[in-house]
């Protein structure tokens, strides 16, 4: 009896060894190859590389000859996350053009570094400001398309089906052939500025006009952008200057009541018109914001450019004739 037990604990033992090496021969050859076992720990990129003027161009180089797409924008900012994942697809499409995301600091500040990066187009960041500074970047986020020459064929915002077209008549241009570019059509000095109406923010359903009468300081702005309603909400200091010597009407993108009553509270004495749609905006090639356009007595586009504070004031000063004004903005900004 103690034999035959003895005898069959033999049997169990190398029949479940035999279990085993079939599970084990078995899963060797079910799971892919480099298939891992466990749940991957995410892998984290470094912070990204501060990259100068200098070495931000040694990525220019790596397709010279070639379009590069450079999307130079912030951490926190919605368009800017927008497009990031935009250029996933053109990254896979257009191999041969140079893509790259540069993440640029506001003006005396440091840029926020994204820790995970996951697009498969290189990450940059100009902490020196010195690409944006070339190329007189001002709006979060705005792409720029660049030939294999290096010039700008066109800067704004971001649009997929657009981006995809002008990509696409580049690349077909025939060495020596003239030039397209696609630059926003702003509204040159002297332009008789257009006409429009819009709803009146706070007016319950009304309506009002911009007449074209001068001199004013017509500026097209949206809570959406932080560098717009910062300087924005500084502007009664230029109406307080300013006092009866210019009017003002604001041009607001964003349509959230809410939001719009909030923010202009503090804002007593100006006109808001609302444009949802940028149909008004759109009429004098609005492509970011704050965006000023002085307008002269006659009705016509004296100045215009980004809208800040200074900027403003020297747009007005010019337009008043007074000293001083001999750096404003000129032409289409």
């Amino acid at each position: 009896m103690i034999a035959d037990m003895n005898s069959t604990k033999k049997l169990l033992i190398f029949a479940a060894i035999g279990i085993v090496a079939v599970v084990v021969v078995v899963v060797a050859f079910v799971l892919p190859r480099g298939t891992p076992t466990t749940t991957p720990v995410p892998m984290t990129t470094p912070p990204a590389v501060t990259y100068s003027g200098d070495t931000a161009e040694g990525f220019m180089t790596a397709f010279k000859g070639k379009p590069v797409v450079l999307l130079l924008g912030m951490v926190g900012c919605s368009n800017t996350a927008r497009a990031t994942e935009g250029l996933d697809e053109f990254s896979k499409r257009y191999p041969g053009v140079g893509i790259a995301r540069m993440d640029v600091p506001p003006p005396g500040g440091t840029a926020t570094r994204i820790s995970l990066w996951e697009h498969p187009y290189p990450y940059l960041i100009d902490d020196g400001r010195a690409v944006a500074k070339k190329l007189n970047f001002f709006y979060y986020p705005t792409l720029y398309l660049l030939d294999g020459d290096g010039e700008v064929r066109f800067f704004g915002d971001f649009q997929a089906p657009s981006l995809a077209k002008m990509i696409d008549e580049v690349l077909a241009e025939k060495k020596g052939a003239e030039k397209k570019f696609f630059l926003p059509k702003m509204l040159a000095a002297g332009t008789v500025a257009p006409l429009f109406s819009a709803p009146v923010l706070g007016g319950a359903g009304k309506t009002a006009a911009f007449d074209g009468k001068g001199p004013m300081l017509l500026v097209f702005t949206s809570l959406d952008c932080p560098f717009s309603s910062a300087y924005v909400k500084d502007i009664s200091k230029l109406k307080d200057e300013f006092t009866d010597k210019v009017s003002f009407l604001l041009v607001e993108r964003v349509a959230d009541q809410a939001r719009l009553d909030g923010y202009y509270a503090n804002l007593e004495g100006f006109t808001v018109l609302l444009d949802p749609k940028g149909d008004n905006s759109s009429k004098y090639g609005i492509e970011g914001f704050p965006y000023f356009y002085a307008i002269g007595a006659d009705g016509k586009v004296a100045s215009s450019g980004p809208y800040t504070t200074e900027s403003g004031r020297k747009a007005i000063m010019r337009l008043l004739g007074m000293e001083g004004a001999e750096d404003a903005a000129i032409g289409a900004g």
